[in-house]
């Protein structure tokens, strides 16, 4: 098992033993998960109607401004879902010089973040309503909101049908619209049948989990990872990568154990997040990885769940690029007789 460099109290972190299968049972998970839907669905349901309304009247839901149009555009490829958790300070910069081939769609609120490392982002995803969407923007970053709004030109955003018409309304670039389900009848109602030919995906009532079903049910990949997917806060209590409002007070928390056996401080609404991934991992097929370096993702206090490996972001990029290894002996009839597999 690989052994990482002293990252906490000067320990050395090694991932936890692998489990065969999660140990809440496939129920348990989906109860956990959707234990707050009522009340979310209570709260938002004249806003989300509302919204769609006035996204299909500005932009019409129709064609070439749908998500359908990247329908297996990267079919059998490999996505890397990048979620907003505090272990992505650790890792993201491997995202930058990224092979080529390795698709990269990232949560908006990482916007700022993303912009000021440089890294290239193939699609962001966002699916939250409210407001405090077009803050987090720029929050925590270098440069002044505008600047980041100014720098949307030529990115994709892929955007929930009932998202705040004011966010759109700033973005530069290019906007492909998702539905999602929500678990009211009047939602998939509100508009007539003719104009809701959007892609419907599941999203776990997370920006991550719209990002992971984009990536696998409609860009077509065949291989997920993940980074920045803590659904925890970090050993410094931080909640994300960069300063945020969130770190003056955790609220009311729960404990866990994070992928090296380290119990961390879980908000109970991202507990749940966690299970809905936890049971997609064990009833979607598929070739998953974990490479946020942290977090509970997949993880349980017997172990990590097989259904999802955990391992680091630098040696799944290489993993997936080994053949540039071969390159001058292709490219270049350089011949190398120490490369040998």
């Amino acid at each position: 098992m690989r052994v990482k460099e002293p990252t906490y109290a000067q320990v050395k972190l090694t991932y936890k033993n692998v489990i065969p299968h999660p140990t809440m049972d496939l129920i348990q998970l989906m109860n956990r998960s959707s234990a707050a839907d009522p009340g979310t669905i209570e709260h938002w349901r004249t806003t989300w109607v509302s919204q769609m309304k006035a996204n299909d009247a500005r932009y019409g839901f129709l064609g070439e401004n749908t998500a359908g149009v990247l329908f297996n555009k990267h079919q059998g490829g490999v996505a890397i879902c990048a979620g907003s958790g505090p272990s992505l300070k650790r890792n993201a910069h491997l995202l930058k010089d990224r092979p080529k081939h390795v698709t990269l769609l990232s949560c908006l609120h990482n916007f700022h973040f993303m912009e000021d490392q440089g890294i290239p982002v193939d699609y962001y995803v966002t699916v939250d309503a409210g407001p405090v969407t077009i803050e987090e923007v720029s929050e925590g970053g270098s440069k002044p909101p505008e600047a980041y709004w100014e720098a949307t030109h030529g990115k994709t955003l892929l955007a929930f049908a009932g998202t705040h018409p004011e966010l759109l309304a700033k973005w530069r670039g290019r906007v492909l619209f998702f539905d999602a389900p929500v678990g009211d009848k009047a939602i998939r109602e509100c508009l007539p049948v003719e104009r809701r030919p959007l892609p419907w995906i599941t999203a776990g009532g997370t920006v991550l989990g719209a990002a992971f079903s984009l990536a696998k049910c409609v860009l077509g990949t065949a291989v997920q990872a993940f980074v920045g997917a803590d659904f925890a806060f970090g050993y410094d209590h931080k909640f994300h990568p960069w300063d945020s409002k969130y770190d003056a007070s955790m609220g009311n928390v729960e404990w866990w154990y994070d992928i090296y056996g380290i119990r961390v401080p879980v908000w109970p609404s991202y507990f749940g997040m966690k299970c809905w991934f936890d049971h997609k991992f064990c009833v979607v097929p598929g070739i998953y990885f974990n490479c946020t370096e942290g977090g509970i993702l997949g993880s349980y206090p017997e172990g990590n769940i097989a259904q999802v490996r955990a391992m680091d972001l630098d040696e799944f990029l290489w993993m997936t690029n080994l053949s540039k290894f071969l390159a001058p002996q292709c490219l270049e009839a350089k011949y190398d007789e120490t490369i040998v597999f």
